[in-house]
């Protein structure tokens, strides 16, 4: 058994070819691991919003010593590492717009990315905290004419 999050990032929903793609790795990992969870965050209808100045300063103030306002502009970064934590295998469907992907990943990953919980500082080299994780990306450059 195995926990998996599966990070959406399309914003056109039942259309996306990035969801379905990602669909279809669940699957295979589901039928490997019978009995597994699937936890689902859809970055394209529940945004987690962008890094700011009063996001960062709580993600620095430990949580046992946070006010109620740092507190509550923890709650997104709080919420998205324990997924990541909780989870053994991360599938992550990207679609690109623009010519890039979707912004909503990028704040995504800053809102996990915390000092001192997914990575520290060792002789000025950033080195991973997570452990035993397995990332899925799954790319998909679709053509738009």
């Amino acid at each position: 058994m195995a926990n998996i999050l599966n990070i959406k990032t399309s914003i056109v929903g039942e259309n996306s070819i990035s969801n379905h793609l990602s669909q279809t790795v669940i699957n295979q990992l589901l039928d490997k691991n019978p009995g597994s969870t699937v936890v689902v965050r859809d970055l394209g209808l529940n945004p987690i919003p962008h890094l700011e100045i009063h996001h960062f300063s709580a993600s620095r103030i430990p949580d046992e010593e946070k006010n109620d306002e740092q507190k509550e502009a923890s709650k997104y970064s709080n919420e998205a590492l324990k997924e990541v934590q909780d989870s053994d295998i991360i599938v992550i469907g990207v679609p690109f717009y623009n010519f890039s992907f979707p912004s909503t990943l990028k704040s995504w990953i800053d809102s996990i990315s915390v000092a001192g919980k997914t990575f520290s500082y060792i002789d000025g080299v950033p080195k991973g905290l997570l452990q035993n994780k397995k990332n899925i990306p799954e790319f998909r450059i679709r053509r738009c004419v």
